[in-house]
């Protein structure tokens, strides 16, 4: 079971790559960004391609990726288990509340 971060009333801030793409979080970027999170790595979502950052979070690729979380979890990338499932491995030291 995944408890996603990126969702709910206080999803965890967006993260990008180094190269322009906006990432639904900060621990989807790594060395296999474009393997896990290939839908969401498209020219046409790039931050400088886009006018407002909803152009990238409202599109369908994102919609399709955070509909896939919901409903069909066990499809996740491999990140999203690691840090968001519910054996999580990965457990942070530390939270910074706004």
């Amino acid at each position: 079971m995944l408890k996603p971060r990126c969702t709910g009333k206080t999803p965890v801030a967006r993260g990008m790559t180094n190269l322009g793409w906006l990432l639904p979080c900060c621990y989807a970027d790594g060395k296999n960004v474009q393997i896990n999170f290939t839908d969401l790595l498209k020219d046409h979502l790039k931050l400088e391609n886009v006018e407002r950052i909803e152009d990238i979070e409202n599109s369908d690729e994102w919609n399709n990726f955070f509909h896939m979380l919901e409903n069909n979890p066990e499809k996740a990338p491999p990140p999203c288990h690691y840090y968001c499932g519910n054996n999580q491995i990965f457990k942070p030291k530390h939270v910074i509340n706004k």
